[in-house]
């Protein structure tokens, strides 16, 4: 559960496309499997998304895409 400092709550879906070298090169806030809008979480989620780095495969495809969730919750 990730804890922020602005108003509102639920689940973030942020889209992520990963390149082999493990390095997070675009991500998308918001997308199907959100249950909320709000731009400062949406923000937050892909804050954190751009910061996650992965183990590098020199063998997979230039980019690969997947999804990470973000659930906020009030403090």
């Amino acid at each position: 559960m990730t804890l922020y400092d602005c108003g509102g709550e639920g689940v973030v879906v942020v889209r992520i496309w990963v390149d082999r070298g493990r390095g997070v090169q675009r991500v998308e806030g918001g997308v199907s499997g959100s249950t909320t809008s709000l731009s400062c979480l949406v923000s937050r989620a892909e804050e954190a998304a751009r910061k996650t780095r992965w183990e590098g495969d020199p063998a997979a495809t230039d980019l690969q895409v997947g999804t990470i969730r973000y659930r906020f919750s009030r403090q």
